[in-house]
């Protein structure tokens, strides 16, 4: 008597795999879009601007990166505002036709102004640190922001 081996398909995992992998994806997109949103929010608040404009009239800065300098998109730190006061803390890298290299800020505003505290330059390709504010070379620029 010959026997009969009957298989029962099962059903497959592909799909549910691919739902995962699909929301793994979405996820991962959504995280990287909004990290990417408050780096540029951060990149172009008024705290930024200023530290850079007063950067850019610093001869220290333009003999090492040369110009233009430009802000590059990965800014990092936190900025706190409470109607015209708040305070900024930054990390800004740039870069221009000489090198490459992060702006370190440290800002207050005070009724309605920015105000650096401090600014500081660490090249790239360098071990030192330049202090932006207090180096020779023209005025920074009046805050208007």
């Amino acid at each position: 008597m010959e026997q009969i081996v009957r298989y029962e398909k099962k059903p497959s995992r592909l799909p549910w795999i691919a739902v995962a992998v699909a929301s793994g994806l979405l996820v991962l997109a959504g995280v990287a879009g909004f990290f990417f949103a408050i780096c540029t929010l951060l990149g172009n608040s008024d705290a930024a601007k200023l530290a850079l404009a007063t950067a850019q009239a610093k001869p220290a800065f333009t003999d090492r990166i040369g110009q233009p300098a430009t802000a590059g998109r990965i800014v990092t730190g936190s900025v706190q505002l409470n109607n015209d006061d708040g305070s900024a803390e930054l990390t800004i890298p740039v870069s221009g036709p000489k090198g490459k290299g992060k702006l370190f800020v440290e800002a207050k505003k005070n009724a309605g102004r920015w105000q650096l505290n401090s600014l500081f330059f660490a090249p790239e390709d360098a071990a030192d640190t330049l202090d932006l504010l207090h180096t020779g070379g023209a005025k920074p620029p009046e805050s208007t922001w």
